[in-house]
């Protein structure tokens, strides 16, 4: 099974190469949305320096959040600390900032 993402725009480019480069005789369409949460970004600073944070909000209510992967992994393998650490370290700290009215 082949699934595919594109715009209704390039759908038919997307047509013509399927047909072509592969045996199928049929294709269907299924049209999909997507809801997303509304999205903040944030600096928090740490003992090895600062990280971003994604934060996600749903009618004004902070419902997720996540420090930004590859900067803490930067992190943990320029001071020699474990990756989950500075992960921990950050999600505590943004946390203690929105606790104190700064995030």
């Amino acid at each position: 099974m082949l699934n595919v993402l594109v715009e209704e725009a390039g759908a038919q480019g997307i047509e013509e190469i399927i047909f072509r480069e592969t045996t199928t005789l049929g294709l269907r369409y299924l049209r999909a949305s997507c809801h997303r949460l509304g999205r903040e970004f944030y600096t928090v600073d740490t003992p090895w320096g600062s990280v971003h944070v994604k934060a996600g909000f749903h009618n004004g209510e902070l419902v997720q959040f996540a420090p930004e992967f590859k900067e803490c992994e930067q992190i943990a393998r320029t001071h020699a600390v474990p990756l989950k650490q500075v992960y921990d370290e950050v999600r505590t700290r943004f946390m203690e900032g929105r606790r104190r009215g700064n995030a």
